[in-house]
């Protein structure tokens, strides 16, 4: 890398913790005004020791304590500007997809205040403002409106979005949340269509303001497209399988903005003088000198999410070793203050082998393991999608021998279900080379597993007591509609939860571990 003095910020809230990292020992922001901030970074190495003399690599893994946040009545949540921007091309008349994104987007003009700001877009060949930027005070006639969309045309998904952010911008407040839902089930087709200069449109967008969320409906929209303008756009990325999910889809995406608790997050790195190379997995990033910038999405109410570098380390003798400054900039709903954090990434180096080996943090060594297998997974996906079948299949086969020989020595329940997941891949990746329809849908969700997967979202594939959110809430819908479950359906996955799962995995015949793997979805068709 190349090397160039660090700047930071003096006039915000700075907070130093300079910790010589062992294994499992996590970095913390110490004292009680940390504790009540919304948003507090925890850093692991995946070794606390490195070994003398030698050139390392070392994984650096972030998680995220996100605060509880529920809006009291009285105190109430951020206001939200929304422009939702609707696809209303020709194919939108297949599987009933207009009548349902109708009832989704009149479910989200019922649950905005009057407050709120909304605008809607429809887009086909044509674009035209169903219902221009205004605070939602007139829900019956705005509903009215949306009831008279109807198919037709071809596919200006660019212009829709666009279109969309104008209709934000007029009413963007620096305080409230301010974003586009864009949903298409189509390929883009007209106007400007070319991802690199959309993507360029979208970080616009983002600077200004307005983050973007995507949500491809069916078989035939571009996700890659899709999933490159939530990321460049500050938004979420959603995979809409079949019409009759859009509501739930568009309320898990409005839960997500009610309950945001920290926005324009961005962690920086200040690499040491001995690392030569870092590399960051699920997220865009910039480098420059010695400093890497990754912009993060919102953060919204105990959300679970991580990140991982990977350090390539030049030799060092033994002692000490600075790896680098980390920093975590946001600002907080909760307090309405800009935060400013930084941790300060340090190593043990020793010519004692046993040392190292001693230092090993198991839990850094299985999530890394995760994270970098859906990363190679996604590889293999696109060597499918690429028509080489052979190929994707001997490097399936190789990233399972090398999973398995982590597994050998870590042993972990996580990896074994990645290992299952694999195995399933390989299965569906022979089936779905039998038609057009199989392999989109291979592909569309297989790319967007790994997605999530490549930022410490493993709900897609696996789940365990003491997990939240949304695939908890279909599992547990699942294991309701079966007559397992009879808790409520909050998201939490339980010790009842959990002693459902086991009930159920004891009659079909799957290893009865109490945890959500790949087999136990798929066995309830939610994998």
């Amino acid at each position: 890398m190349n090397r160039k003095p660090s700047n930071r910020r003096g006039d915000r809230l700075h907070r130093i913790l300079a910790i010589a990292l062992a294994s499992g020992l996590a970095m913390t922001m110490a004292g009680s005004a940390a504790l009540a901030r919304s948003l507090t970074p925890r850093a692991e190495l995946d070794h606390g020791v490195i070994l003398a003399g030698d050139e390392n690599t070392v994984y650096v893994l972030i998680d995220f304590d996100v605060a509880r946040f529920v809006p009291p009545p009285a105190y109430g949540r951020p206001d939200l500007n929304l422009a939702m921007v609707l696809d209303r091309s020709g194919s939108m008349a297949d599987r009933g997809k207009m009548e349902y994104a109708r009832e989704a987007a009149k479910i989200v003009v019922d649950r905005m205040h009057a407050s709120d700001v909304l605008a809607v877009v429809e887009y086909d060949d044509e674009i035209t403002v169903l219902w221009p930027a205004a605070p939602v005070e007139a829900k019956t006639l705005i509903k009215r409106r949306i009831d008279e969309l109807e198919p037709r045309g071809s596919t200006n998904l660019c212009g829709g979005m666009m279109r969309g952010v104008e209709e934000a911008m007029r009413h963007r407040d620096g305080s409230d949340i301010n974003r586009v839902i864009l949903l298409s089930d189509g390929l883009a087709n007209e106007g400007v269509t070319e991802p690199r200069e959309i993507y360029r449109l979208v970080r616009d967008a983002k600077r200004r303001g307005v983050t973007i969320s995507t949500m491809g409906l069916g078989l035939d929209y571009n996700e890659d497209l899709m999933q490159g303008i939530a990321e460049n756009g500050g938004g979420n990325y959603y995979y809409i399988e079949n019409p009759h999910q859009m509501s739930r889809i568009f309320g898990r995406e409005l839960e997500t903005l009610f309950t945001t608790v920290a926005r324009d997050v961005v962690i920086r790195f200040r690499a040491g003088g001995k690392v030569s190379d870092v590399e960051v997995y699920g997220y865009p990033f910039e480098i420059d000198g010695d400093a890497v910038t990754i912009p993060l999405e919102n953060f919204y109410s105990e959300e679970q999410r991580s990140l991982l570098l990977k350090l390539e380390i030049d030799p060092a003798r033994a002692g000490d070793l600075d790896l680098g400054e980390l920093g975590l900039t946001y600002h907080d709903y909760l307090t309405d203050e800009a935060v400013d954090m930084s941790l300060e990434l340090r190593v043990d180096v020793s010519e004692n082998e046993h040392e190292v080996e001693r230092s090993r943090n198991d839990r850094v060594i299985v999530e890394s393991t995760l994270t970098s297998t859906d990363k190679r997974q996604d590889e293999i996906v696109r060597l499918y999608e690429a028509g080489d079948m052979d190929a994707a299949q001997a490097e399936l086969d190789r990233l399972t021998a090398d999973v398995n020989e982590i597994q050998r020595g870590v042993a972990s329940p996580r990896i074994a279900a990645k290992l299952e997941a694999l195995s399933l891949e390989q299965e569906d990746m022979v089936l779905a080379d039998g038609s057009a329809a199989g392999r989109s849908a291979f592909l569309k969700s297989n790319k967007a597993r790994n997605y999530q997967g490549t930022r410490g979202k493993r709900g897609f594939f696996l789940m365990s007591e003491g997990d939240k959110g949304y695939e908890v809430e279909r599992l547990q819908e699942a294991l309701q509609d079966l007559g397992l479950f009879s808790g409520e359906i909050d998201g939490v996955y339980s010790t009842e939860v959990k002693e459902a799962v086991i009930e159920f995995q004891g009659r079909n015949n799957i290893k009865t571990d109490g945890l959500a793997g790949p087999n136990t979805l798929r066995a309830l068709n939610l994998y």
